[in-house]
């Protein structure tokens, strides 16, 4: 088993590389109405995953106990191949992502080859549960498993507030009747105050434009009722803007205002991101 301890150790540590590098700090994939599914399909993978970890460092399944361990492993493929789908289909995959799952692919396909022999010889014998101990081990991978229940909990809520009706469809905004003829760009929008300015922009009758990095946000917040670009190149040359609400920068709820983020943040939207750390 250590051999088999050792290359799930392994698959984890990249799989933590992959999940905090590209579904975190590059897709930020909870913050994503349009990562629902790969979510809720991460969520599913992250629990089985405690179980497998659980299950494997305590306790040993004999007879038909080895077939429900089986089944879990078999289940956890099909979950992945299935995330592979949804990921295509619903985002652009960097190369170094590609890379890591890969390596998780084939990692994954060496422990299971560890543990077909395991699983066959646990086959064979009476049918129990047996409980078992294998020191650093099963520390270890109790508090790996840990770590993933939290994680597969925080996936989970973050597919079902996704699932929910979008934010206007569950609150409308109101726009008045008589279009002013105005035009506003507004940046951060997608903050607690440019939700609020958006709003009002709305109900007194002007367009309004939406400067953000994250279109899929904006949109599920305020859908047709606005423009979301992405790039201020794509607003077209015949269309007049009248006024400008720069509110991009760093959250009002955030890390300390000390001298250092207050530095980080000095030069404005270009460094929004940074200042959230």
């Amino acid at each position: 088993m250590a051999l088999i301890f050792s290359l799930l150790t392994v698959q984890t540590l990249f799989g933590a590389i992959d999940t905090l590098w590209n579904h975190e700090f590059r897709e930020r994939l909870a913050g994503r109405r349009a990562a629902r599914q790969e979510l809720a399909l991460h969520a599913v993978r992250e629990f089985l995953y405690v179980f497998v970890f659980l299950g494997l460092a305590w306790r040993e399944w004999h007879g038909a106990w080895a077939a429900l361990m089986a089944a879990v492993l078999l289940l956890e493929v099909l979950v992945t191949a299935a995330d592979f789908v949804v990921e295509d289909r619903t985002r652009r995959l960097s190369a170094f992502e590609r890379v890591l799952h890969t390596a998780l692919t084939l990692l994954f396909g060496v422990v299971l080859m560890a543990l077909v022999p395991v699983l066959l010889g646990w086959l064979r014998q009476p049918s129990a549960v047996i409980e078992v101990r294998y020191g650093g081990f099963s520390v270890l991978f109790t508090f790996m498993a840990a770590g993933m229940f939290a994680w597969g909990v925080r996936d989970a809520f973050a597919a079902l507030a996704h699932f929910r009706p979008a934010e206007w469809l569950r609150n409308p905004i109101q726009a008045a009747e008589q279009p002013s003829g105005r035009a506003v760009l507004v940046t951060g929008a997608t903050g607690f105050i440019g939700g609020h300015v958006v709003r009002a922009l709305r109900r007194r009758g002007d367009t309004v434009w939406v400067w953000t990095r994250d279109a899929d946000r904006a949109l599920a917040r305020f859908g047709p009722q606005v423009h979301v670009v992405t790039n201020l190149r794509e607003i077209s040359a015949a269309a007049n803007i009248d006024a400008i609400v720069n509110l991009a920068g760093a959250p009002v709820i955030g890390p300390p205002w000390t001298p250092k983020r207050r530095r980080r943040c000095s030069t404005g939207a270009r460094r929004a991101r940074a200042c959230r750390a």
